[in-house]
């Protein structure tokens, strides 16, 4: 990619982010979803998991309105940014998911 006056230098960097934390969050979900799943009697892992994903809420939206306020800057980027920070929403169905059926 070529840069000009109104590409930032680390625009490629910058796309990469939401795609790497939305892979960790639902690999580190998935695998404390599944140890729960596996010893459904152990409450300190369900603590450790509601914990988990207080924090990976928290990181997200942080990365989430990081995007959106760049977009909003680097207008000419806008789809293309926004296309991306869609990305740190695909993980908030599945933790709605694993909750349900969890406490169910």
């Amino acid at each position: 990619m070529s840069y000009n006056n109104t590409t930032p230098k680390y625009y490629n960097e910058l796309l990469q982010l939401p795609v790497w934390t939305a892979i960790t969050s639902f690999v580190i979900g998935t695998i404390l979803f599944g140890f729960q799943m596996i010893t459904n009697e152990n409450n300190n892992l369900l603590i450790i998991g509601f914990f988990y994903v207080i924090i990976a809420f928290i990181v997200n939206l942080v990365i989430l309105l990081i995007l959106v306020i760049l977009s909003f800057v680097y207008r000419n980027h806008q789809s293309d940014i926004l296309k991306y920070a869609s990305i740190q929403l695909i993980n908030i169905p599945i933790a709605i998911a694993y909750i349900f059926i969890l406490f169910n």
